[in-house]
């Protein structure tokens, strides 16, 4: 899903600060999933956004496959994290959430399974 905007990472984070004035919606959210696929490949990565449930971001860093779970609705809790895991299938897992995390939602992922750690991201920028 290719964004709407394409005009570099200007626009990009224009077009982000103008999400933070719409209320929040399943589109705002899929809408941030744009912006962040069009910064990643902005900086050279092979990125796109897979709209399901929960959202996902996925990109390619360093070589290695990324599944990035995004969250702006709610506090993201243990099953956002768990969703964005299982649809990781041995990729890196970031959970960014806007709104925070609740319980053991960036907890280790267990011994066993194949997608290693998950990283926690909320609002990753305080300009943001």
């Amino acid at each position: 899903m290719e964004p709407a905007v394409s005009e570099g990472p200007g626009a990009l984070v224009a077009e982000f600060g103008a999400l933070r004035e719409q209320p929040p919606s399943r589109e705002r959210t899929r809408r941030l999933g744009e912006v962040i696929a069009g910064l990643l490949r902005e900086a050279g990565a092979d990125a796109a956004v897979r709209d399901e449930d929960p959202l996902v971001v996925v990109f390619r860093q360093d070589g290695d496959p990324c599944v990035l779970g995004v969250a702006w609705d709610g506090v993201a809790g243990e099953e956002f994290a768990r969703a964005v895991r299982q649809s990781a299938a041995g990729a890196a897992v970031v959970l960014l959430s806007m709104t925070g995390f609740a319980g053991q939602a960036a907890a280790r992922i267990p011994a066993g399974r194949s997608c290693g750690t998950a990283r926690t991201w909320k609002r990753p920028c305080a300009a943001w």
